[in-house]
């Protein structure tokens, strides 16, 4: 699979027996050719040579199967077609009701001011609905084609056909170390069944690879990402989107070669620490890292010294690190807007009303936006409402991925900065 074309794009059946081939494919299923889309390679100019410094160099494969959200939560949403004025309004259980409000337009050809979307307080996603769904579609076409209200709900069974979930992965990942634990060089290849639609699987695929860095230093590096399309429910981000496998074959990596060096699991961890600023091999940036305090804290509490090795039979006791990025560089929802923005208004009964596009899925952005302005504006909680996620009122947000992206890096800085300014107007 190393050996393919760069940006080959090949459409495969899985329905196919060995040795047979898809109409108008020279490739047949038992060469493995399973690409929808590969990346290029992040880094190859030192490669070699850093496993040529390396004391140990050891290669493993891992597989992780295909795992579903399971959300409580259905999947649901009410749309209304106002036929006087040929607009739209759609409340749904979305993460994104910003993108949501751009996929309606394009979908259903309508002019986006024409279209309301509306996310009601829901529970949790886990990146299920980081994405526009086709229930969403499917019930704004039919309020418009009914000229009325119409309400869409799916089974349990429908949901998970809907999926967006962690794909099944193959994970072939090569790392070399010296004596001491620095890693020299780091080669992986990962290859992602995807389902039948992409969605956000390139992004999926591109963590996979991309979040082998800024964690460790890794002097040269080399990776390969591929996508598979299949006749499987689409997958999608779940709960550290794309990185999950990708880490746990890393650090399964590190904790064999180091029993393999004599070194302690937290001592090869130690040897790769980075030092911000610091930017990587692929051009991601550190500014803060808390790895070593953490280690040191982990360390200690867990009595790892004390005891490890020493536990009853069929217990153990592990370690492993992870990571995440923060912010998004390029929204798919691009306005020339900052990221997330806060409205304050200043009521006549001398209330604050927060207005927020932030959606909270359980996590709290509401609760937090509160906390924060009423320490700014010295005022209690009690005097501050929230309205949260209304297109027609609220302004744009690029909504929850994930669990927390909002709450810890979207919405506080600018809200701090917003309330700060406008705290001024007050007087």
């Amino acid at each position: 699979m190393s050996g393919l074309e760069q940006d080959r794009v090949i459409i495969f059946d899985t329905t196919l027996r060995d040795g047979e081939q898809a109409p108008g494919c020279s490739m047949t299923l038992d060469e493995k050719v399973r690409v929808a889309s590969a990346l290029r390679d992040l880094r190859v100019d030192v490669i070699e040579a850093g496993f040529a410094a390396a004391d140990l160099v050891m290669k493993r494969s891992f597989h992780c199967a295909e795992l579903a959200h399971g959300q409580i939560e259905l999947n649901a949403s009410v749309a209304h077609w106002d036929v006087e004025r040929e607009q739209l309004t759609v409340h749904s259980v979305t993460q994104v009701p910003y993108y949501l409000h751009l996929m309606l337009a394009q979908t259903l050809g309508l002019d986006s001011a024409a279209i309301r979307v509306v996310k009601p307080f829901v529970g949790g996603g886990f990146g299920h609905r980081v994405e526009p769904l086709n229930f969403e579609m499917v019930a704004g076409a039919l309020a418009r084609a009914a000229g009325g209200t119409v309400k869409l709900e799916l089974t349990r069974e429908e949901t998970f056909l809907t999926h967006r979930a962690r794909p099944d992965s193959d994970i072939h990942v090569k790392i070399g170390l010296t004596k001491s634990g620095e890693i020299t060089a780091v080669d992986a290849e990962v290859v992602q069944r995807g389902g039948a639609y992409a969605g956000y699987g390139l992004v999926t695929i591109l963590y996979a690879g991309a979040l082998l860095h800024a964690i460790y230093r890794v002097p040269a590096s080399r990776y390969r990402g591929y996508r598979v399309y299949a006749n499987t429910p689409p997958n999608g981000a779940m709960r550290g989107h794309g990185s999950v496998d990708a880490r746990h074959a890393f650090e399964s990596m590190l904790d064999r070669m180091a029993a393999e060096l004599g070194l302690d699991p937290f001592a090869v961890r130690r040897a790769n620490l980075i030092v911000p600023p610091y930017r990587t091999l692929n051009e991601l940036q550190v500014n803060s890292y808390g790895l070593p305090q953490c280690l040191d804290a982990v360390e200690r509490a867990s009595g790892w010294r004390e005891r490890r090795g020493k536990l009853a039979k069929g217990r153990g006791l592990g370690m492993a690190c992870s990571h995440y990025v923060s912010g998004s560089a390029k929204p798919v929802h691009w306005s020339g807007e900052p990221h997330a923005v806060i409205n304050l208004k200043l009521d006549f009964d001398g209330g604050i009303t927060i207005l927020t596009g932030a959606a909270d899925i359980g996590q709290g952005s509401n609760t937090l936006l509160t906390q924060v302005v009423a320490e700014v504006l010295l005022l209690p909680m009690s005097r501050i409402r929230v309205v949260a996620t209304d297109s027609a009122l609220t302004p744009k947000d690029n909504g929850s991925y994930s669990s927390v992206m909002p709450v810890r890096i979207f919405t506080p800085q600018r809200t701090s900065r917003s309330v700060r300014s406008s705290k001024a107007g007050f007087g």
